[in-house]
C-alpha cells in the first residue's frame, strides 16, 4: 500500500491524470464566474435600463397627447395637465403591480407621486436621500444637460416607507410644460434575477464537476489496480529478512533476533533498557548481559523465564524473557522478547505490606472505618480508634461484638437501615441520630457497602461513619442568619420617607449659644445653616456642639457657620434605607439632608433613627467588601451576597429595588478593586473615570452578569501620551481580571476597559460618538448599542457629564441616526410563537424591544438617566407616553424582569449554571397567560414605533 501511495504522489501521475482534469474543471469554473455570469448580469441590467426607458417614453406620450388636445383648443392648459397627471398616477407595472411613475418640474417641485403625496407641491431642492444625495437637483441637472438620462439614489421600497434601498431611474423632460417624468427599477430586483441565474448555473456546474470527478475516480482506480499488481510482483522478490527487521524495530519491548547462534538484529528499546549506545551494542557479547546461572545458551531450554539483565552501569534489571524458535531461509533461529518487570516487582512488594499500611492509615483518621458481620445485626469485627471515639467508648475493644444498630436512638429507624442495606447492598451518606455509650446524642453520616453475598444475605460489610453534629448546628445557625437577613432586606428596601424629620434651620451668623437653645427648645438633634438669601450651606448636630464647642472651650458667641459641617450630603426622599445607610458609612456622617424630586430640602434623617428601627445585620457584608485587602476576600463576600439577592427575589421585592441592590453591590466591588489596583500601580498620572455600560450602565444587572465597562482619561500632550496610556491599560487589565475572578465574567464581545479601543482620552470618546451618530450604518449601531447606556462608577464624573452633553448636542435633528436605531429595534421580535409551542426562549430577547424603545425616546428627548424605569418615568412626566402606554410598558418590563429573576434564582438554588432560557412549562397557567399578553403588547408597541 505505501508503494501505491507513492505512485499516486509521483509527478507522472499528477501530470498525466490529475492535472488535465483539474485544469478542465478550473477553466470551466472560471468561464462560468468570470465570463458567462458577468455577461448575463450586464445583459439583464441593460435590459432593465431599456425597459424603464421605453416605459418612460410611453408615459411621456400620455403627456404629449394631452398637450396636443390642449393646443387644438379642446381643453384648457390646467385641464390638460390635470388629466395627464391623473392618468399617469394610476399606471402600474411589475410583478406585484407596485412600480410607478412620478412627475416633477424644473424648480424642482413635486407635481405628482403616487406613494408620496406628502411631497406634492413641495420644493425638493434640499431633499436628500439616506446617503445625503440631493437627488432631485441631480435629476434636473441630467435633464438640462441631456434632456433625458439615468439617475441612481436611495429611495423607499415601493409603498413601504420603512425600507430604504438603492434605485436606478430614467427621467425625461417634457419641454412645453417644463415637466420631468421618470420611473425606476430597484437594484435588489436585478440582484434577485442574477442570483437565480447564478444558482442555476452553479447547479449545472456542480453536476458537470461530479460527472468529471466520477470519470477521474474510475481512471484512478484502474491505474491503482495496475500499479498494485506491479508492486506486488516487486515486493515478492524482497528478502523476508527485511520483514523481520521491520517487526523487531517496531516492537515496544526489547527484542533480539538470532540465527545459528549469531546475533542478527536488536531494537532500540533494548538499547534504552540497558543503557548502551548503538556502537557499544554492536561489539557486545550477549552472554555478558545475562547474570547468574542462566546464560544465553540456556534459552533453547525455556519458552518463558524470569531473570536479570546487567545494565551498562552494572545494576540489575528484572526481566521476563519470551523465547520463540523460527526458521528463516533454511536457517534455524530464535527471537527473544525482553519485558521489563521491575515495576511489577515493586508493586508486588508494596501489596505485601498493604494491609499493614491500611491499618496504620485508618488508625490516623478522624473518620470511623469499620468492618462488620451482616445478618440480623451489624456486629463490629474490625474498627479504627475513631469509631470508638465517635460512639463514646474508651477503646475500640469495647465495641467488638456490639451491633451498630444498638446505637440508633430510634429502634425502628435501625431496623429500616438494616433492611435497606440487605435489600440494596449499600447505603451512602445516611444521616442518623444515635445515643452514644456516654448517653450523649449525636448525628452521624453513615456509608456501608456489602462485600460478599451468601444465599442472598450479606456475609460482612465495610463502612465509614462521621460525626456531623457540629455541621448540623452550623447549618441551623446559617438558616437562622438567612432568616434574619430576609427580615432585614425587606426592611432595607423600604423608602426613607417615614424616618424624615422636619428640618430646623437658622442664619449662618447666629451665635452658637442661641443655636444650642434653639435646638433644645425644639427637641432637635440637628439644625441646618443657611445664608441671608436662604440657601442651605451646612449642618450642625449635637455631636458638633459637644466636640467643636464644649470640647475646645470655644466662645459661645462664635458664629455658628464656623463649627458647621459643609458641604451638605443629601439623598432623595424616594431613596431606600439601604442607600441612605451606605452614604452614612461611606461619608462617615450621622445625618443626611433629604430633598424632593425637584432638589428642594424637605427634612433630615439620622442614622440613629434608622438603627433604632431595625438590626442591620446585612451591613456586615458590605463593610467586609470595603475593608477587604485582596480580591480573594472580595470574592468570598460576593458569593455570600448572592444569598441576599436571592432572598429579595424570593420575597418578590420591587424589581427596581432588586436591581438597585445588585448595582450597589457591583459598584462597591468595582470601587474596591480599583482602589486595590491603584495601591499596587501608584497614583494615576491624570484624572479619569471608570464607567459601566449596557445593563450594568442601566443599573439592570441580574444574577447572570458579565462585564461591560470602559475608561475615559484626561487628554494630555504628546510627550506624556504613551506614559499615561500605559498606566491606564495596566490598571484596566488588573481591574477586569479581578472582576472576572470575583464572578463578573469577561464580556464575550470584548467591550471592556482592558481592550485598548475602550480605554481612551475624552477627545477620542467624543469622536467615537460623533462617528456613531453621523456616519454609522444600522449594523454598526446594532453592535455598539450598549455604549449609549453609560454611567460613572469611579473617578471624575465630570468626564461622563461632558460626554453626555456632547452626545445630546450631536444627535439633535439627526434623523438617519434615529431611523437606524428604530430599524435595529424592530429586528428583534418577541418570541410569541415559541411560547405557543412551549419551547424554551431567551427572556432577555423579550426584554430588549422595551429597553430599545425607551432608549430611543430618551435619547431623542435628551433624558440623562440610563435606568429603563427612571427613563420611562421621565418620559411620562414629559407627556411623551400617555398614561395607559406608560402603565403598559412599566407592567411589561417589571413582569418580564420578575420572571427572569425567579428563573435565575431557581437555577442558583439547584446549583445549575445560570442563564436566561425560560421554559414556559415551568410557569403557572396565570403566568403563561400574562406573559402571552405582554409579549403581544410588546409586538404592538414595535408596530407603533415603526409608524413614528
Amino acid at each position: 500500500m505505501p508503494n501505491i501511495i507513492q505512485y499516486l504522489t509521483t509527478k507522472k501521475f499528477l501530470i498525466k491524470i490529475l492535472f488535465p482534469t483539474f485544469l478542465t474543471i478550473a477553466l470551466f469554473i472560471v468561464s462560468i464566474f468570470q465570463i458567462i455570469i458577468p455577461r448575463f448580469e450586464e445583459t439583464i441590467l441593460d435590459r432593465k435600463r431599456e425597459m424603464i426607458r421605453e416605459l418612460t417614453n410611453s408615459a411621456w406620450s400620455v403627456i404629449e397627447r394631452q398637450y396636443e388636445i390642449e393646443q387644438q383648443g379642446s381643453i384648457t392648459l390646467e385641464e390638460a395637465q390635470t388629466s395627464a397627471t391623473e392618468q399617469i398616477r394610476y399606471i402600474r407595472y411589475g410583478s406585484e403591480r407596485k412600480d410607478y411613475f412620478w412627475i416633477t418640474d424644473m424648480q424642482p417641485e413635486m407635481i405628482m407621486h403616487p406613494y408620496r403625496s406628502d411631497l406634492e407641491g413641495t420644493n425638493l431642492s434640499d431633499f436628500k436621500d439616506s446617503h445625503n444625495k440631493k437627488l432631485f437637483l441631480e435629476i434636473v441637472k441630467v435633464v438640462k444637460e441631456k434632456r433625458e438620462g439615468y439617475v441612481d439614489y436611495m429611495w423607499q421600497w415601493k409603498d413601504d416607507s420603512t425600507r430604504i434601498v438603492p434605485k436606478l431611474s430614467y427621467v425625461k423632460e417634457f419641454n412645453p410644460w417644463g415637466w420631468i417624468i421618470g420611473t425606476g427599477i430597484y437594484i435588489e430586483d436585478v440582484k434577485l434575477e442574477i442570483a437565480s441565474l447564478e444558482k442555476n448555473l452553479i447547479n449545472i456546474s456542480i453536476a458537470i464537476m461530479v460527472t468529471i470527478s466520477l470519470l477521474l475516480m474510475f481512471i484512478t482506480i484502474q491505474n491503482i489496480k495496475i500499479e498494485k499488481r506491479r508492486r506486488q510482483t516487486e515486493d515478492e522478490l524482497k528478502e523476508s529478512r527485511e520483514k523481520y527487521r521491520t517487526l523487531v524495530e517496531a516492537s515496544t519491548e526489547g527484542l533480539i533476533m538470532i540465527l545459528e547462534g549469531k546475533k542478527v538484529f536488536y531494537n532500540k528499546t533494548l538499547h534504552s533498557m540497558l543503557g548502551y549506545s548503538d556502537e557499544e551494542f554492536v561489539n557486545l557479547n550477549l552472554d555478558e548481559i545475562f547474570t547468574g546461572k542462566f546464560s544465553y545458551g540456556d534459552t533453547i531450554k525455556f519458552s518463558q523465564i524470569e531473570t536479570h539483565l546487567r545494565k551498562r552501569d552494572g545494576s540489575l534489571l528484572d526481566v521476563l524473557l519470551t523465547i520463540s524458535s523460527i526458521s528463516f531461509l533454511g536457517k534455524e533461529g530464535t527471537i527473544i522478547i525482553v519485558k521489563d518487570i521491575s515495576k511489577h516487582k515493586e508493586i508486588e512488594e508494596a501489596l505485601g505490606e498493604s494491609r499493614e499500611k491500611y491499618i496504620a492509615l485508618t488508625n490516623q483518621l478522624t473518620i470511623g472505618v469499620f468492618r462488620a458481620e451482616v445478618n440480623k445485626e451489624i456486629k463490629f469485627i474490625e474498627l479504627n480508634p475513631a469509631v470508638a471515639l465517635i460512639l463514646g467508648c474508651k477503646n475500640y475493644e469495647e465495641l467488638l461484638g456490639l451491633s451498630l444498630i444498638d446505637f440508633f436512638e430510634d429502634s425502628e429507624e435501625g431496623k429500616t437501615f438494616l433492611k435497606e442495606l440487605i435489600d440494596v447492598g449499600s447505603i451512602k451518606n445516611k444521616v442518623v441520630q444515635i445515643r452514644r455509650r456516654d448517653s450523649v446524642l449525636a448525628i452521624l453520616s453513615v456509608s456501608v457497602v456489602v462485600l460478599r453475598i451468601e444465599n442472598g444475605r450479606g456475609a460482612y460489610c465495610d463502612g465509614i461513619i462521621e460525626d456531623i453534629t457540629e455541621n448540623k448546628r452550623t447549618e441551623e445557625d446559617r438558616e437562622s442568619l438567612i432568616s434574619e437577613l430576609q427580615t432585614s432586606l425587606l426592611f432595607l428596601n423600604q423608602p426613607i420617607e417615614p424616618f424624615v424629620k422636619e428640618c430646623l434651620s437658622c442664619d449662618m451668623n447666629l451665635p452658637v449659644s442661641k443655636v444650642g437653645k434653639l435646638m433644645t427648645k425644639n427637641d432637635s438633634d440637628s439644625i441646618l445653616i443657611k445664608t441671608v438669601t436662604g440657601e442651605f450651606i451646612g449642618i450642625v448636630t449635637n455631636h458638633d456642639l459637644t466636640d467643636r464647642v464644649l470640647g475646645v472651650n470655644l466662645d459661645f458667641e462664635t458664629p455658628v457657620f464656623e463649627i458647621m459641617s459643609s458641604p451638605l450630603i443629601s439623598v432623595q426622599i424616594t431613596s431606600s434605607i439601604f442607600e441612605a445607610i451606605l452614604l452614612f458609612y461611606d461619608k462617615n456622617i450621622d445625618h443626611l439632608v433629604v430633598t424632593d424630586e425637584n432638589g428642594k430640602v424637605c427634612g433630615t434623617v439620622s442614622v440613629d433613627d434608622i438603627q433604632k428601627a431595625h438590626h442591620l445585620t446585612y451591613l456586615f457584608f458590605i463593610q467586609n467588601i470595603q475593608k477587604a485587602g485582596s480580591v480573594e476576600e472580595i470574592s468570598r463576600c460576593y458569593s455570600k451576597l448572592l444569598i441576599l439577592i436571592k432572598v429579595l427575589i424570593d420575597s418578590e421585592a420591587n424589581v427596581r429595588n432588586t436591581t438597585r441592590m445588585i448595582t450597589i453591590i457591583a459598584d462597591t466591588i468595582t470601587k474596591k478593586i480599583i482602589s486595590l489596583a491603584i495601591e499596587e500601580l501608584g497614583v494615576p498620572p491624570v484624572q479619569f473615570v471608570f464607567m459601566s455600560l449596557g445593563s450594568e450602565g442601566r443599573e439592570e444587572q441580574t444574577l447572570v452578569t458579565d462585564q461591560d465597562n470602559a475608561i475615559i482619561y484626561e487628554d494630555v500632550s504628546g510627550e506624556r501620551e504613551i506614559e499615561v496610556r500605559e498606566y491606564f491599560l495596566k490598571l484596566s487589565e488588573r481591574v477586569c481580571t479581578s472582576l472576572n475572578s470575583v464572578g463578573y465574567t469577561y464580556c464575550k464581545g470584548n467591550v471592556m476597559a482592558k481592550n485598548p479601543k475602550w480605554c481612551q482620552p475624552l477627545s477620542v470618546w467624543k469622536k467615537y460618538f460623533s462617528d456613531w451618530v453621523t456616519t454609522a450604518n444600522p449594523q454598526d449601531l446594532l453592535d455598539i448599542n450598549i455604549f449609549f447606556d453609560f454611567r460613572p462608577v469611579y473617578g471624575n464624573e465630570s468626564f461622563v457629564v461632558e460626554l453626555r452633553n456632547h452626545l445630546h448636542n450631536i444627535i439633535s435633528g439627526n434623523n438617519p441616526f434615529f431611523v437606524y436605531l428604530t430599524q435595529n429595534a424592530l429586528k428583534i421580535k418577541p418570541p410569541i410563537g415559541l411560547l405557543k409551542s412551549s419551547e424554551v426562549f431567551d427572556i432577555k430577547l423579550a426584554l430588549l424591544p422595551i429597553v430599545d424603545l425607551i432608549r430611543i425616546y430618551s435619547l431623542k428627548n435628551k433624558i440623562k438617566s440610563t435606568n429603563t424605569i427612571e427613563r420611562l418615568n421621565q418620559l411620562h412626566e414629559k407627556n411623551i407616553f400617555s398614561k395607559p402606554g406608560y402603565q403598559d410598558l412599566l407592567q411589561a418590563y417589571n413582569f418580564l424582569m420578575q420572571i427572569r429573576f425567579k428563573h435565575q434564582a431557581k437555577l442558583l438554588s439547584e446549583g445549575l449554571s445560570l442563564d436566561n432560557n425560560v421554559n414556559p412549562k415551568h410557569l403557572s397557567d396565570l403566568e403563561q397567560t400574562i406573559l402571552r399578553k405582554i409579549l403581544t403588547q410588546v409586538a404592538n408597541l414595535q408596530s407603533t414605533l415603526s409608524l413614528n
